[in-house]
Parts: C-alpha cells; structure tokens; sequence
C-alpha cells in the first residue's frame, strides 16, 4: 500500500512556494507575470496530482483537507486551462493556502508522532 506522507510533503512543498510567492510579490503582481502566472497554476497542478495519488482511505480519515476540491482544480487547470478563472485562483491564494498548510502540516506531524513510536 503506498503512503500518503510522500504526497503530502509534495503539497506542503507547493503550498510554501505559492505562499512565498504571495509574500514576496502579492496576489495582483501573479496576475501581471506571466512567468509568475505559470509558477503558480503549476504549483497548483502539483498539489492537485498529490493529492490525487493520496490513498483513499487515508483521504477519508483526513476529511478537513478538502481532498475533492484540490483534485478538481488540477483537473480544471490541467485540462481547461484557456478557461481558468484568475480571480477564482485568487481567492484559493488568499484565502485557502495557509488553511491547506495548517493541515498538510498537521497530518505530517502525525506521521512524525507514529515513527517516533509516541
């Protein structure tokens, strides 16, 4: 059975990147940057692929990680990019990134507890 701790290191990666990037340049410069435009639906499409290799049954004893949404961005990224809304990937920037930290974070933690044998 494959772990779910190499994905969700995969996606806190991706989560400390977009959340750098947003510090570092702001959620309206992302807009105006193709490059940094990229960047970002990239670090997206990473997460939602993570997330989607997630086992389910882990998925399902995580349930605060909003496993469905994040696989469907990925696949709306992915598949209809010409038709990605930037002000709906503005509010994921702003409002759900450090939320999906807090989780990600969380869940590795308890990876880290169950090797540590506490």
């Amino acid at each position: 059975m494959k772990s779910a701790e190499p994905y969700l290191r995969h996606i806190l990666d991706e989560v400390s990147f977009l959340s750098r990037v947003v510090e570092t340049h702001g959620i309206e410069a992302i807009e105006s940057d193709d490059t940094l435009e990229r960047a970002v639906v990239r670090s997206l499409e990473i997460i939602g692929e993570a997330a989607r290799n997630i086992p389910e049954d882990y998925r399902e004893k995580h349930p605060l990680i909003p496993w469905r949404k994040i696989v469907g961005l990925r696949n709306r990224l992915i598949h209809e990019y010409f038709a990605v809304d930037f002000d709906i990937l503005k509010g994921i920037l702003a409002d759900e990134i450090s939320e999906l930290r807090a989780t990600v974070v969380q869940a590795l933690d308890e990876f880290n507890t169950e090797q540590s044998g506490s």
